[in-house]
């Protein structure tokens, strides 16, 4: 079956990770979807688990770490789904967290990237970031950041997403990396929408419902 949506995952000695992540995406509704993970290299064993407990996910096993944008970029090569999404090894997402994402892809309106409210693990009632903003002189921000969880209710636009947790047509991931003006780094994807191959995209922040990132944060989009 073509799947609507392909979930990238890329990990790097992270196999304590993945039981949690895998068993959330399995657990997705109302969504056809394939997921990907890409193994950059690891040697714990990553590769092995995933084949023997995950045999549905689709593995890219580099013989290297490419790093997370290379992995990323690694792992939209292999997707066959008109959506893409790009998910953390170290999260846990709730059951309704791709059809949430996916319904808000405007393509008509441009509005084609679609990111997540963070919250911490240890403490799901603060915000990490929900989505980015930036400033005047050009640094970007995680917006509402260490603020109670409920001060990000509000779907809105914001500057950028961030590629713990995010989403958008593979189409404009093509776009965007055509242009080379995208980069999937550690902590962020971030966006302008000004300037030549960013004309009239936007980001948005969607706050339910959630995911989680073990040991470290809480992601809901």
């Amino acid at each position: 079956m073509q799947p609507d949506i392909s979930v990238v995952i890329v990990t790097w000695n992270g196999r304590h990770h993945l039981q949690t992540c895998l068993s959330s995406v399995a657990a997705q509704i109302a969504v056809r979807a394939e997921t990907i993970v890409v193994d950059n290299g690891s040697t714990d064993g990553t590769a092995e688990f995933v084949r023997s407990q995950f045999p549905w996910v689709k593995l890219v096993a580099l013989g290297e770490n490419r790093g997370f944008a290379g992995g990323n970029n690694a792992g939209v090569r292999e997707a066959r789904g008109h959506l893409v999404a790009f998910l953390n090894n170290d999260t846990a997402a709730d059951a309704g967290w791709l059809r949430a994402l996916a319904a808000a892809v405007d393509e008509g309106d441009r509005f084609a990237l679609v990111t997540s409210r963070i919250v911490y693990m240890h403490d799901p009632d603060t915000i990490d970031s929900a989505g980015d903003g930036v400033l005047r002189w050009g640094g970007a921000f995680k917006r509402h950041h260490g603020e109670p969880a409920s001060a990000a209710l509000v779907t809105q636009e914001v500057f950028g997403v961030c590629g713990a947790a995010c989403m958008m047509p593979k189409a404009v991931f093509e776009e965007l990396a055509a242009s080379t003006m995208i980069s999937l780094r550690r902590t962020k994807t971030s966006t302008s929408r000004t300037g030549p191959g960013f004309a009239d995209i936007a980001a948005a922040m969607l706050p339910t419902p959630s995911c989680v990132m073990s040991e470290a944060r809480r992601l809901e989009p």
